[in-house]
């Protein structure tokens, strides 16, 4: 999987837990810990790279606009509230806040996958007790409460 292109089902495959695989569960954490960190520090140095990008084109583009007010001989002079709607409008601004906002959720979305890889640990450490422990075994005596309230009811009439 890679930044341009996450997977929504195998992030949810990736962070449920087969409680009947566990010794693989155990052996592909921190695999998959490890990969989805990177891609979250990816993603998250792309969030920063692209904030400057935008800051450094935003300023570029407003000191292109008062130089060509200025070199007009002042006529169509700009406030700095006209500058910044100028740099608002560009088209590669808003491609560029664009790209900016989509790797936001991205980073977003990986972060709740290391988040839940961590819960995934924890539950896998905790069905292995459960395991250890015998819960699991023997004949699993399942009671109908309905059934079990419908005799009682009976019983007291």
């Amino acid at each position: 999987m890679t930044l341009e292109k996450l997977d929504a089902q195998k992030i949810i495959d990736d962070t449920s837990v087969d409680k009947m695989q566990l010794d693989t569960e155990h052996v592909n954490q921190p695999r998959l810990m490890s990969e989805y960190s990177e891609l979250q520090a990816q993603a998250d140095l792309s969030v920063a790279q692209l904030k400057d990008l935008i800051s450094f084109k935003s300023s570029q583009l407003a000191n292109g606009y008062r130089t060509g007010a200025l070199d007009s001989g002042g006529l169509g002079k700009l406030t700095n509230d006209m500058v910044k709607e100028l740099v608002e409008i560009n088209i590669d601004v808003q491609n560029l806040k664009k790209e900016y906002n989509d790797m936001i959720y991205k980073s977003n979305i990986l972060k709740g996958a290391v988040e839940s890889l961590r819960m995934k640990r924890k539950s896998i450490d905790g069905l292995q007790y459960l395991w250890g422990n015998d819960y699991y075994s023997g004949t699993l005596n399942t009671i109908d409460f309905r059934q079990e309230r419908a005799n009682k009811l009976k019983e007291k009439k």
